[in-house]
């Protein structure tokens, strides 16, 4: 192999690098912008007393996607932080606009129907491995492209969305008995007896 072709590929790895980091950005602000209103309701419901036999699982519910959302807004800065370090520009507004519409509809919905746990736990558990996905490909592309800084922020916001997905994987019987509670609907379980 010459010179000139292994300086080619290496240009190009980087030049993907760049765009799947610029990716994974605009991933993260847009996650942002879902948690808010997804809190702002757990934290309704709360108070409100026909939630009164889950108020303990709500307060997990709001404990867990609020350290989540200080860890995704870690994330965005230290991704931002790494393309500035690296002299390039996130995802232009239109892009960011783009990548950022599926938070936006998803959001949106909640506010017109309200709510719903079983959903929010659903798209959270999506949009995790969508997250998840994006940051192997990203450590693996800086790793390949000899970029050891990058791959090691793409590999500690790893570290945080496999254990908020893990966290959702173990909770399930919780967020239905949430949904459950949420539509006024008995949440015993079978074996409640």
């Amino acid at each position: 192999m010459s010179t000139t072709t292994t300086t080619h590929g290496i240009a190009e790895q980087q030049a993907l690098m760049i765009e799947q980091l610029r990716t994974v950005h605009a991933m993260k602000a847009a996650a942002l912008r879902m948690f808010d209103p997804m809190l702002r309701a757990v934290e309704a419901e709360q108070r409100n007393p026909d939630m009164a036999e889950v108020v303990d699982l709500l307060d997990n519910m709001l404990g867990a996607f609020g350290e989540h959302r200080t860890q995704t807004a870690a994330h965005e800065r230290a991704l931002l932080r790494r393309l500035e370090q690296l002299d390039r520009r996130p995802l232009g507004r239109l892009a960011r606009g783009a990548a950022a519409a599926g938070a936006a509809a998803r959001a949106r919905l909640g506010a017109i129907g309200g709510q719903n746990h079983g959903a929010n736990a659903r798209d959270a558990f999506v949009y995790e491995h969508l997250e998840i996905a994006l940051l192997e490909l990203l450590e693996r592309l800086a790793t390949r492209a000899g970029d050891v800084e990058t791959a090691r922020v793409a590999h500690a916001c790893l570290v945080d969305d496999r254990a908020m997905a893990a966290k959702i994987t173990r909770n399930w019987e919780n967020v239905l008995s949430l949904a459950l509670a949420s539509k006024r609907i008995p949440s015993r379980r079978p074996d409640d007896g």
